[in-house]
């Protein structure tokens, strides 16, 4: 279910020295870490309550950021909070209309939380606060009137209130993470957990165990910085290239370089989807941008390889070998662009093939082929295989990679082929057939302001 709005409680006290507009947590301030979550989530517009002593600081904190630019921001002065006590959603109550989050950004929320949250029916004149085995996090789910019936009260009081009345529901947060920033030990804390929600249990054997390790260790050093993960991708295919042109020399020593830089190509090829994560900058855009890099690298590595093979020994084989492994790998590559451009999006994980399981994509194939094709993905992932060449590599044996890369691009035809066959027949037999996982859509365009507002308690609603 949609959220029309949403209302952001900052700081409830004039001298907190971890203020959301000031304190930064894995490379974002923690007010535009909660407004880029929001418009993650798809909520067009943002209500934030800031206290009188605030003076702009939040504004200008986020004004003008180009990751804001597709969510609408309105800025409030809350005039009465230090009288109260705290901030309340009173000054934005007005401006309702609809299904409202009420989030607070001096909190770090594992980004699963708002999206279950969403999903919770409210019902007229209730609330549905996410709880963590009975504690608060300082997330609400609301409507119009009830938005509406806080007024002027801090969020626990209105919902003491409402648990008085019997209006109270809650969600769990089953497990998912939220951290409170208050001292130094939450920031660490919060920056440990979201860098380690981009491990993937899709993750190949190598990957799991050395690639992510590596590529987390220099996301979290660079993330502070205005390197972007589209910046990433282009730095990868630059090596790509490197990587190629050392191949392409042949010999022992170029081919070992060559392989080395395939091996930094693809640990730096997690850093990208990590920034991107972490710091909800992913777009269709940087999905293609990271997915060309990705391709165009090993289509790079086929080719010098065998270019490389050739020079070396004049042996046809290599450059048999080559075509073998670049035409069924273009073809297959083809498919899967036309798919991904007819969805909208950009990533080749978003498809959803009919023998892959145990990626929250599902399956609808069983059986021995089903079983054999979800095996066969973990040997011929680009973690284990680029680790493989590197091995070839210091054995002097990387020409002979050529023949797997021949198999393994064979049976990537054909297992395009066997998913178009099987969508077909089932689309022949009346049955529906999703072909790749939705993204994110675009909000509406930004609009930041700001606006001064006196609410106090109306008695009659307490």
């Amino acid at each position: 279910m949609l959220i029309q709005h949403a209302i952001v409680l900052t700081s409830d006290e004039p001298t907190n020295p971890y203020a959301p507009h000031s304190t930064r947590v894995a490379g974002l301030n923690l007010l535009k870490r909660t407004l880029v979550m929001l418009q993650w989530a798809g909520v067009p517009e943002a209500y934030v309550i800031v206290g009188p002593w605030d003076r702009g600081a939040s504004q200008r904190s986020i004004e003008g950021d180009r990751d804001l630019r597709d969510m609408r921001i309105r800025f409030l002065v809350d005039e009465d909070a230090a009288a109260r006590g705290g901030l309340a959603v009173a000054p934005a109550a007005r401006f309702v209309r609809g299904r409202t989050l009420v989030v607070r950004a001096d909190t770090v929320y594992e980004r699963d939380i708002v999206r279950n949250l969403m999903k919770r029916a409210t019902g007229v004149g209730h609330v549905v606060a996410v709880t963590d085995r009975g504690r608060r996090t300082g997330m609400v789910l609301c409507e119009r009137g009830s938005a509406a019936a806080m007024n002027g009260y801090t969020l626990d009081v209105a919902l003491d209130a409402f648990a008085d009345q019997g209006r109270l529901k809650t969600m769990d947060v089953a497990g998912r993470f939220w951290v409170p920033i208050e001292n130094d030990e939450a920031i660490r804390l919060a920056e440990d957990l979201l860098w380690n929600s981009c491990r993937k249990p899709i993750d190949g054997v190598v990957a799991r165990h050395f690639n992510r390790n590596v590529s987390l260790f220099i996301s979290r050093r660079i993330a502070h910085l205005p390197i972007r993960p589209n910046h990433v991708s282009l730095v990868n295919f630059a090596l790509g290239i490197l990587m190629a042109l050392a191949i392409a020399k042949g010999g022992y020593g170029w081919f070992l370089l060559g392989a080395l830089l395939f091996k930094l190509n693809s640990i730096l090829d997690g850093v990208d989807g990590e920034l991107a994560r972490v710091r909800y900058q992913m777009s269709v855009v940087g999905e293609w941008m990271d997915t060309l890099s990705d391709d165009l690298s090993n289509l790079l590595f086929f080719v010098s390889l065998s270019v490389g093979a050739y020079a070396m020994t004049a042996d046809p084989l290599w450059v048999t070998l080559g075509f073998v492994t670049v035409i069924p790998s273009l073809l297959a590559t083809a498919y899967q662009y036309t798919l991904l451009i007819r969805g909208g999006r950009g990533d080749l994980l978003a498809i959803k093939w009919l023998f892959e399981r145990g990626n929250g994509k599902g399956s609808e194939q069983q059986g021995a082929f089903a079983s054999f094709m979800d095996k066969l993905k973990y040997v011929v992932k680009k973690d284990f295989f680029v680790a493989l060449t590197v091995v070839a590599a210091l054995l002097n044996a990387l020409p002979w990679v050529l023949w797997l890369t021949a198999i393994a691009n064979v049976i990537l035809l054909g297992t395009v082929v066997a998913q178009e066959v099987l969508v077909r027949r089932m689309r022949g037999r009346g049955e529906q057939v999703v072909r790749l996982v939705a993204g994110p859509a675009p909000p509406p365009e930004a609009v930041v302001a700001e606006a001064r507002v006196s609410t106090r308690p109306a008695a009659a609603q307490r």
